[in-house]
This record gives structure tokens, sequence and C-alpha cells, in this order.
């Protein structure tokens, strides 16, 4: 396993980050984000979350 600061190769594909280097990144992501940014980032996943929840209700009931 690789430490969480050690730098991701841009032509490593996705599937072969180990969760260490996935949540190093997002944690590093994190420390840049304002509260501001934040929170808009929220209420999108928010909406986003709603309109899935939103289209399987209505995929079931057809």
């Amino acid at each position: 396993m690789t430490t969480p600061n050690k730098p991701v190769p841009a032509d490593q594909k996705p599937e072969d980050v180990t969760i260490s280097e996935g949540l190093a990144k997002i944690l590093e992501a994190d420390a840049l984000l304002t509260p501001e940014q934040e929170d808009a980032m929220a209420d999108k996943a928010r909406a986003a979350a709603k309109e899935s929840q939103d289209a399987h209700n209505n995929h079931q009931d057809e």
C-alpha cells in the first residue's frame, strides 16, 4: 500500500488507485475548499440525490 502523500501518476487507471490514495485525494481537495464551496457542493449533492430518488420512485410506479 502506498502512503497517502505519494502522488498518483496521471496515467494511472482509476481501477488501479488504492482506497488510501483515493481518500488522500479527497482529504487534500477538502482542505482547499472554502466553506461556501462546501455548502454549494452539498446543495448540488442533495439536489442530485433527490432527482435520483424521484426517478427511482417514478420508475417503480410504472
